[in-house]
């Protein structure tokens, strides 16, 4: 597993660019020469130490390169204009939302802008891809809680921005038909439940803005948070039913090649109307990269293609590292490809029911068991219930991803049975869940150190290293001949 030994420099570098301060000329340079030091001695153990050497500062010098200043001043009272980039979302008395200053304006002209905003929405007039011109000021403090204030700065924002009707000056209203929000009200045709629907719009297209409070703190009281935005696991259901739908290709001749192409294009597909997140996308690529690579039947390249893509989003933007999202989704990736594919090869079903019923447990409980050590760090608390009722959550999401996702597909009049069935089974989840956060035993409040994580992790690895090496393997014995 060559490239996941190149990772772990490459991600020491970012770290430790955080602490040290360094011209990039020289990291580059020194990178450089390290790199041709390990070509040149490519054939002695040395080289090594030079290629992790070059990675620690190509990561350095990643962070470097990346390191820019806010186009808009902070905390002073400006004209600028806003643009509304995501569907607001309710909360205590306004609703939230993404955003990006455009433009802004000092005592004399003004200047153009690309600085990326949290946006506090007190208008009821202002909708997603409205351009607010307004009079205030960007507050770099976005949350009365550090941890999230940082997660939202890691996530390339600079500061944040209040809305209200007695300081916006003029609103610009732009038709916002992306493909998510055309998804949304198709799925709007069809109505069992409040609560249902909400859960279904969320857990199908990604859009939380119908989750009340109560239903986001009884997801967050059981740890399923993560239910209620598309991420890794949901993406690696959908791959799956995929996976199964194009399955009937396998019996025509050469339909095997035809069918990882399909897949991909239709997973991305799904990423579009999922409203494409970088957290998304990052699960998308990541999952892509492990279709790939079983489509190739190779179980280490899984790993290395793993690492690679790992590398690639990070240089891309080296912030990925810090931000809750990311994390999560490569542990749930690597829990589902380390632990749950190995086991489901492993495993024999008396039929296809049983495969994926089973499977699907298999693949909750690994999630599960690696986002479990982040989730305690992040959120301080480790819920005990969570763990119990995944296996439960994660059939009915099966359930409501497979039919959420015909109801999409489907003209309205057809796709009202599938629709039903979906919201259906979001009310259950939504009752189940509800009954677990109301046990006074459903969570313990414990926050996890970093030291501890990072054990936590290592145990892990060698525990998966440890299976490996144990792993049967083929064996031919030739007939001894002492024939001379």
């Amino acid at each position: 597993m060559p490239l996941f030994v190149v990772l772990i420099p490459f991600i020491a570098g970012i770290i430790l660019a955080q602490s040290i301060v360094l011209p990039l000329w020289l990291t580059i340079t020194l990178s450089t020469a390290l790199l041709g030091g390990a070509w040149l001695f490519r054939k002695h153990a040395m080289a090594l130490l030079y290629a992790a050497a070059a990675m620690l500062l190509i990561g350095y010098s990643v962070v470097e390169w990346h390191t820019t200043t806010p186009d808009v001043p902070l905390r002073c009272n400006i004209e600028m204009v806003v643009r509304v980039e995501s569907t607001p979302a309710e909360r205590e008395g306004y609703r939230a939302a993404e955003g990006r200053v455009i433009a802004w304006r000092d005592d004399t002209e003004w200047h153009t802008s690309d600085d990326k905003v949290q946006l506090w929405i007190r208008n009821d007039a202002i909708r997603a891809g409205d351009e607010v011109e307004l009079y205030g000021k960007v507050v770099e403090r976005m949350s009365r809680h550090k941890g999230y204030n940082e997660l939202l700065r890691h996530r390339g924002m600079v500061g944040g921005v209040g809305i209200t009707t007695s300081n916006t000056l003029a609103v610009e209203h732009r038709s916002f038909t992306t493909l998510q929000n055309q998804s949304i009200e198709r799925l709007d045709n069809y109505h069992v439940e409040d609560r249902a629907h909400a859960t279904m719009v969320a857990m199908v297209v990604g859009s939380r803005h119908e989750i009340d409070a109560e239903l986001r703190d009884d997801y967050s009281q059981t740890g399923l948070s993560h239910l209620m935005a598309v991420s890794g696991l949901h993406l690696g259901i959908v791959l799956i039913i995929i996976n199964t739908l194009f399955a009937p290709l396998s019996l025509i001749h050469r339909g095997h090649r035809l069918r990882t192409p399909l897949v991909l294009i239709a997973l991305w597909l799904y990423v579009a109307v999922s409203g494409a997140s970088p957290s998304v996308i990052r699960a998308a690529i990541m999952l892509s990269a492990v279709q790939i690579a079983w489509a190739s039947s190779s179980h280490y390249n899984t790993i290395n293609i793993l690492s690679l893509t790992i590398i690639a989003m990070l240089a891309y933007n080296p912030n990925y590292l810090y931000d809750i999202s990311f994390q999560l989704s490569v542990a749930a990736v690597l829990g589902i490809v380390l632990w749950a594919a190995p086991m489901m090869r492993g495993m024999t079903y008396s039929s296809g029911i049983n495969r994926y019923l089973i499977g699907s447990i298999i693949i909750g409980i690994a999630a599960t068991l690696w986002t479990l050590p982040l989730i305690s760090h992040t959120f301080g608390n480790i819920p005990l219930i969570g763990i119990i009722i995944t296996p439960f959550a994660i059939i009915t999401a099966y359930c409501i991803l497979g039919f959420g996702i015909f109801a999409l597909l489907l003209p309205p009049p057809l796709g009202a049975p599938f629709a039903y069935i979906a919201e259906s089974a979001a009310m259950l989840q939504n009752e189940v869940v509800a009954r677990g956060a109301a046990w006074g035993w459903s969570s313990i409040d414990f926050r996890m150190d970093g030291d501890i994580v990072l054990l936590y992790y290592a145990i892990f690895i060698i525990i998966t290293l440890g299976v490996w090496a144990y792993e049967r393997k083929k064996v031919i014995t030739l007939q001894r001949n002492d024939t001379i």
